[in-house]
């Protein structure tokens, strides 16, 4: 899982590091520097659910319109593929040897969150870093990571990761 430097000062689609060739269509964000990895996101069917369970939750939710059940699971496939799917029909495949994407679902919003939630940290299993979720906030005009915590294990090739967590964003 390697990925090509990009030119000087020059952004690429993408996020959690992955840079994406894309025809979904979708909007993940822009970042700049080396990318940890390359890969293509697509939309279209994923399939169904088939081989070994590694995860599900299944919870109500409270909304203004009352409460909702909410299903999601994940699959590791006897071909290596991962499958996370919803009970809204949504889902997303991952394929880590071709560093593939394919998502489905009712709307882009969706779509979106699914890539950056699962789909984009499930590729990078295989990567030499460590994918932590993280929150920031704009405290002063400079972000500030409530935990303080900054993991680059990239530190030598550039990535974002290894930036300073005091940096001003």
């Amino acid at each position: 899982m390697t990925a090509t430097a990009p030119a000087a000062g020059e952004t690429w689609s993408g996020c959690h590091g992955v840079r994406l060739r894309s025809t979904a269509g979708l909007d993940l964000g822009r970042a700049a520097g080396v990318p940890l990895a390359d890969a293509t996101l697509e939309r279209g069917p994923v399939g169904d659910p088939a081989g070994e369970e590694i995860w599900r939750l299944a919870l109500d939710v409270e909304t203004p319109d009352g409460t909702v059940h909410a299903e999601q699971a994940l699959w590791r496939r006897d071909d290596g593929s991962l499958l996370v799917r919803s009970d809204r029909g949504d889902g997303l495949e991952v394929d880590t040897d071709r560093t593939s994407v394919t998502v489905a679902g009712r709307d882009d919003a969706v779509m979106a969150q699914l890539v950056a939630t699962y789909g984009l940290p499930l590729l990078l299993h295989g990567a030499p870093v460590l994918v932590v979720h993280a929150a920031a906030c704009a405290l002063d005009g400079r972000a500030d990571v409530p935990a303080r915590l900054v993991v680059g294990l990239e530190a030598d090739r550039g990535s974002p990761a290894s930036r300073s967590p005091s940096a001003p964003s």
